[in-house]
């Protein structure tokens, strides 16, 4: 019998680091995510998350920061319920000029609606919602062979297969 993968078994209260380098404008720009998974988060629509708490660094200043709620069904979909973000705008010396929080959602509210993030089935071709609040955000993936390289348009922030 195949064992499936328990996401919320797999989050422990520790912080991972991705980090990687781009050029931007000429230069060599560091990038670096912590993702860190604290415990429980609220109980949204009636069910347990998980809080997911991420920080976007470039060259070691904070650029964002963000939230999100999971949750894991016993068929194995990993639910996304909602978060929200502040990102830190900054001058050429890194003075914080503001602070911005236009992106948050939470299944619930506004006719937001709970989606899953990652999938059970990944059969070839098998597509969703990655989000869905109409007001905010609607974000569409599917799932592609590793061998192909589908090509995404993105479109009023809609993320649509051609």
């Amino acid at each position: 019998m195949e064992e499936s993968f328990d996401w919320e078994r797999s989050c422990k209260k520790d912080t991972r680091i991705f980090e990687g380098q781009k050029e931007e404008g000429g230069e060599i720009v560091t990038e670096r995510f912590e993702l860190t998974i604290p415990g429980p988060g609220p109980i949204i629509p009636g069910v347990q998350t998980t809080i997911q708490l991420d920080g976007a660094f470039e060259d070691d200043l904070l650029v964002e920061e963000k939230f999100d709620y999971y949750a894991q069904d016993p068929g194995g979909y990993v639910w996304y319920l909602g978060g929200g973000v502040t990102n830190y705008i900054c001058d050429d010396d890194d003075n914080l000029i503001e602070k911005s929080k236009d992106s948050a959602c939470r299944a619930g509210v506004n006719e937001a609606l709970p989606v899953f993030i990652m999938p059970a089935d990944l059969t070839i071709g098998f597509n969703y919602y990655q989000e869905f609040a109409e007001a905010d955000a609607l974000r569409y993936w599917f799932c592609a062979p590793l061998s192909s390289s589908p090509r995404i348009r993105f479109k009023n922030d809609i993320r649509m297969p051609l």
